[in-house]
């Protein structure tokens, strides 16, 4: 008897630990679907994200070539840089007008022209000047443009100059 009951206990004592085993085997494996099913959700999410992403990237495509095919042929894009560029301001013109009394139609024809000229000054101007410096030249320019006092603008260079 000896003999039987130390082969029981063992195997007692063998599914014991199996059971042990496989509770350790099921958490694992309940684990691992948590995970999987977490990436899953994950994935949708990415995919969803992605899919309007493309969405909104197909928008703008359309709407850039309607905007594209809307825009008038005489309208280029050197035009609008152009535009972009002058730095002529209301009373440049309305001088230019009262100048020339009675041909308006010439003063503003050669509006673009003076105002292409005074763009390559400028910028001949910038080409030597340091940052900060252009920044003061632009901050002057803007002052004069909207018409404050030349007083201020004399004390801000002196300051400028100082600093």
């Amino acid at each position: 008897m000896d003999n039987f009951t130390a082969h029981f206990d063992a195997t007692e004592s063998q599914s014991a630990n199996d059971k042990i085993h496989l509770e350790e085997l099921n958490r694992s494996i309940a684990l691992k679907q948590e995970v999987i099913a977490y990436m899953k959700k994950e994935l949708a999410r990415y995919t969803e994200m992605d899919k309007n992403q493309n969405e909104r990237r197909e928008n703008l495509e359309s709407q850039r070539k309607s905007v594209m095919e809307n825009v008038d042929e005489n309208f280029t894009w050197q035009s609008l840089r152009m535009f972009n560029i002058l730095k002529i301001d209301a009373r440049k013109i309305l001088n230019c007008q009262k100048s020339l009394q009675g041909s308006p139609n010439f003063c503003l024809s050669q509006t673009p022209k003076m105002a292409t000229g005074q763009n390559k000054i400028y910028d001949r101007r910038l080409n030597d000047l340091s940052l900060e410096e252009a920044n003061f030249f632009y901050r002057k320019e803007a002052s004069s443009i909207k018409g404050e006092d030349n007083v201020a603008v004399e004390r801000s260079a002196g300051n400028h100059s100082k600093a």
